[in-house]
C-alpha cells in the first residue's frame, strides 16, 4: 500500500523506480557540472579557502620529502585537520600540485554523492525532497563554497556512521573508530558526533552507553592533548560581535540557517550578484528565506516527536544541539561563526528521521523544493562563472566589503581571495623551492618557525 492506502502493483513500482532513477540523476548532474565548470574556467576550485589548504599541502609534502624548511615545521602534537592536509599533500606528490586541487574536489564530490544515496536508503527517504535537501545542506552547503574542506570531510565522517546498521551505529568499536576518525577531520564533527552517538547509546541502554564513553576514551585524550599543546597564538577561543540574546545576535543566528539554502552571492573583483544582477540576488534572498521555512518546520516535527517519545538521549541530543547553535559567539575557537559548525550535523540528524514521505505531504513543496534548489545552485554557479571570464585572475581577488552595505554582503563568498598565494604555490612547486608566504590559517599540522618558541 502506498502513502494514500492504495495498492502498488508492479506496473506503478516500475513507474516509481523509473521517477527515481531521474531524481538520482538529477542529483548527480549538478555536481558533475561544477567540475567541467572547475576544469575549463578556473585555474583552482573557486572555493574561499581551499587554496590556503592546497599551500599548507604542498608545504607538507615538501617537509615530508625530506626537504629543510627554513620557515615551517610539522607540530609534534595531534592537531584535526590531517586527514584533509595528508590527502592532498599525497596527491600533490602523486599528480602534481596544479591538478592535485581538482583531483581532490572530484573524490568529495564522488565520496558525498555515494553516501548521500546510501543515507537516502538506509532510512528510507523521499528521494523527491531528500536528495535535493542533502546537496543544499550538505554537500554543496556555504562551508563547502567558503573552502572548509576539513569540516565537509567530517560530515562526510558523519553521514557514513549514519549510514550504518542501528546495531552497527551502537558497537564500540564503530565509535571509536568513527571518534579517532572525526577528531582528524574536524573538531566540530567530532562535537556533531558525540552527540549523535552518546543519544542512540543512551536509547539503547546504560550498558551500551558506557561502552560508548569507554570508546570515546582515545578522542577524547586527542582533544584534550592537542587543546593542552596548541599555539596560543592561534587566536581568542570565544569572541562575540553582539551582546547575546541582543537583536542583532538574533538575526545573526537567523541569518545562519537561512545560509543552509541553495543561493550562494559569488564575489568577484568589487562586485557580487547585488550589483551584477539585483533580481537574481532578490529572488536568492528570498529563497533562501523560504527554504529556511522548511527547514525550520522538519526541526519542530522532529523536536514535537521527540517530547512525545520522552525520549531522554534524543531529549539531551537535541537540548545540547540548540543550546551551542544559539549560544555560540560568532568567533570562536579561530573558527567563524563555530554556530553553524553545529547547525549541519544536527540537520543531517533530524533529516534521517523526517526526509520521509509520510512527513511533508504538502504537495507544492515537494513539486517546487527541487525545482528551487538545483534552479538556484546552478545559477549561482552560472553566475560566478559568467562574472569570471571576462576578468583577468589578477583582478578578481579583492578586499571586497563594507561594513555599511552588510545587505551587498548577504550569502557572499569570495572565491579568489587567496589568489596571491596561489601564484606564490604555483612557482614554488615548478622551481621545487619552499614558498615564503606565512600561513594564513595556524590551527593546522603545520607552524611558522618565527613563532616557534
Amino acid at each position: 500500500m502506498d502513502n494514500q492506502g492504495e495498492p502498488i502493483t508492479s506496473k506503478k513500482m516500475s513507474t516509481i523506480a523509473k521517477q527515481n532513477v531521474s531524481h538520482y540523476l538529477m542529483f548527480i548532474l549538478f555536481p558533475a557540472a561544477c567540475l567541467i565548470f572547475f576544469a575549463i574556467d578556473f585555474q583552482y576550485p573557486p572555493l574561499t579557502d581551499f587554496v590556503e589548504w592546497m599551500y599548507q599541502s604542498y608545504i607538507l609534502r615538501f617537509i615530508l620529502e625530506g626537504n629543510e624548511s627554513t620557515l615551517f615545521f610539522v607540530k609534534d602534537y595531534p592537531v584535526p585537520y590531517v586527514f584533509s592536509q595528508f590527502s592532498l599533500a599525497l596527491l600533490d606528490k602523486a599528480f602534481g600540485t596544479e591538478p592535485a586541487g581538482l583531483i581532490f574536489v572530484v573524490s568529495y564530490f564522488v565520496a558525498g554523492i555515494l553516501l548521500c544515496i546510501a543515507f537516502v536508503k538506509r532510512y528510507s527517504l523521499d528521494v523527491r525532497i531528500a536528495l535535493p535537501i542533502l546537496l543544499s545542506v550538505i554537500l554543496c552547503n556555504s562551508p563547502f563554497w567558503n573552502g572548509y574542506i576539513n569540516y565537509q570531510l567530517g560530515l562526510l565522517v558523519l553521514m557514513a556512521y549514519l549510514a550504518l546498521p542501528e546495531r552497527q551505529q551502537l558497537s564500540a568499536k564503530i565509535t571509536l573508530t568513527f571518534g579517532v576518525l572525526s577528531f582528524f577531520t574536524h573538531g566540530f564533527a567530532l562535537i556533531g558526533f558525540s552527540i549523535i552517538a552518546a543519544s542512540k547509546t543512551l536509547h539503547d541502554g546504560k550498558s551500551t552507553f558506557l561502552k560508548f564513553a569507554v570508546s570515546m576514551i582515545p578522542a577524547g585524550i586527542l582533544t584534550v592533548w592537542y587543546f593542552l599543546a596548541r599555539d596560543p597564538d592561534v587566536g581568542p577561543i570565544v569572541e562575540s560581535t553582539a551582546p547575546y540574546l541582543s537583536w542583532k545576535f538574533l538575526l545573526y543566528k537567523l541569518y545562519t540557517l537561512t545560509k543552509a539554502g541553495p543561493y550562494h552571492n559569488f564575489i568577484v573583483g568589487q562586485e557580487g550578484d547585488f550589483e551584477r544582477h539585483i533580481l537574481l540576488f532578490s529572488i536568492g534572498v528570498l529563497t533562501n528565506i523560504l527554504f529556511t521555512v522548511v527547514v525550520g518546520v522538519l526541526i519542530i516535527l522532529f523536536v514535537r516527536n521527540v517530547l512525545r517519545n520522552n525520549s531522554t538521549g534524543d531529549l539531551l541530543a537535541v537540548s545540547a544541539f540548540l543550546i551551542g547553535i544559539v549560544f555560540a559567539p560568532a568567533w570562536g575557537f579561530s573558527l567563524a561563526n563555530p554556530g553553524e559548525r553545529i547547525l549541519y550535523p544536527m540537520l543531517l540528524w533530524i533529516f534521517a528521521a523526517t526526509l520521509k514521505s509520510n512527513v511533508i505531504r504538502s504537495r507544492p513543496v515537494v513539486l517546487l523544493l527541487p525545482v528551487l534548489v538545483y534552479g538556484l545552485l546552478s545559477v549561482s554557479v552560472l553566475s560566478l562563472v559568467a562574472a569570471a571570464r571576462p576578468i583577468e585572475y589578477s583582478a578578481r581577488s579583492s578586499a571586497w566589503g563594507d561594513d555599511n552595505q552588510l545587505g551587498r554582503r548577504l550569502y557572499w563568498h569570495r572565491p579568489f581571495q587567496f589568489n596571491g598565494r596561489y601564484v606564490e604555490l604555483i612557482d614554488a612547486s615548478r622551481n621545487r623551492r619552499e614558498p615564503n608566504r606565512p600561513l594564513a590559517f595556524n590551527t593546522s599540522l603545520l607552524g611558522y618557525r618565527s613563532k616557534k618558541p
